[in-house]
């Protein structure tokens, strides 16, 4: 009797030992042969039929890893990581409505399983389940309340039920965590424009642009903060300023003096303007001030300059160019961003004067 339990004990030890082992393993193959040889001692042992099915899953061989991991609920139901990663799995394999049922059994044995809300939330999106999935982003909320990835999606989910009011709300809450995120401000963008308040849905899109990330090798224009282009798979930044993302590339930051952008704008000869002052000497400083200003925001680079093509090239240097840089040689363009302010005088003015060219999301709404 002593003897068979020393037996066991002696079992229990190196299977743990070789699940030990397949876990401080260098890949994931190596890791899968530790994993065998702790079945061969114990094949219906829970925490050996789950990490070998983790293993799988890290390998990409989603049909494997179901198959151990349901080996793994079967024989323990109430193994949360088990269900948990069995979700992921059916996921990745494009069974949405199998993840949802494996994240509610992951939350019923833990309840502040975090991770299991988000990504039950997330797939409760993409079936369109909005209100349900509110629920669960209100319930990852209650334990992190800095998750902007979760204000954004929930204020998405709000939109689509047309709650727009409360969808701003949750958008404004992402965009105070993280000041620069570009899909928070696109998206705002995308409701005013569909409430038909386009001053500022131009607004936020310029913002979208100001914060987005421009891929080097696709120059597709990029919302989310990955480390990897979506479309191309380039190794990407988070700054325009980066040397390595725009290596190569012109990334200075050398503007013209303000006077000289004033004379382009207005088509004047410099030296006329050096020595020949305006007759409005109080309109030329107010224009001289509101062209600074823009140099100061970067309003004024090399992505709103007449020369800029094909979202990284510069026409009149012939070589790539870091979107928010500027050289000496930069003339504002004059398209569909830009407005010409009516030159009808108004009430306290005596009589009409010639105004520059603005922004959009520059004009003042009522």
């Amino acid at each position: 009797m002593d003897r068979s339990r020393e037996h066991r004990e002696n079992d229990v030890s190196l299977l743990a030992h070789w699940i030990n082992k397949g876990n401080k393993a260098k890949n994931g193959d190596e890791a899968i042969s530790f994993y065998d040889k702790a079945l061969e001692l114990d094949y219906r042992n829970p925490d050996a039929l789950f990490a070998k099915g983790s293993a799988l899953y890290k390998l990409g061989k989603y049909q494997d890893a179901l198959k151990y991991l349901n080996y793994t609920t079967g024989n323990d139901r109430n193994h949360a990581e088990a269900w948990y990663l069995k979700g992921l799995v059916v996921e990745k394999m494009d069974i949405p409505f199998s993840a949802i049922k494996c994240y509610k059994e992951t939350v019923r044995i833990e309840k502040d399983h975090i991770d299991a809300w988000n990504c039950m939330a997330d797939v409760l999106f993409r079936v369109k389940r909005y209100k349900e999935a509110i629920k669960c982003y209100n319930t990852v909320l209650k334990c992190t309340t800095k998750d902007v990835k979760c204000h954004i999606n929930k204020g998405r989910c709000f939109a689509n039920i047309g709650e727009m009011r409360l969808a701003h709300d949750s958008l404004n809450k992402a965009i105070k965590i993280d000041s620069s995120n570009a899909l928070a401000y696109h998206l705002k963008g995308k409701i005013f424009k569909l409430e038909g308040k386009n001053n500022y849905a131009t607004k936020y899109f310029e913002l979208r642009d100001f914060y987005s990330i421009l891929c080097p090798n696709c120059h597709k224009r990029l919302l989310s903060n990955s480390s990897n282009c979506p479309y191309c798979s380039t190794r990407l930044f988070n700054n325009y300023t980066n040397p390595d993302l725009y290596s190569g590339y012109y990334t200075e930051f050398i503007p013209p003096a303000p006077v000289t952008i004033m004379c382009k704008v207005f088509n004047l000869p410099w030296g006329m303007y050096k020595y020949n002052k305006g007759a409005d000497a109080s309109l030329d400083d107010i224009r001289l001030k509101q062209i600074q200003m823009r140099l100061t925001n970067k309003t004024y680079c090399c992505e709103t300059c007449k020369y800029f093509v094909a979202s990284v090239a510069c026409d009149y240097k012939q070589t790539k160019v870091n979107p928010k840089a500027i050289c000496k040689h930069f003339e504002p363009k004059k398209n569909a961003d830009f407005v010409k302010p009516s030159n009808e005088p108004k009430k306290h003015e005596k009589k009409a004067v010639e105004k520059d060219y603005q922004f959009i999301s520059e004009r003042k709404t009522n």
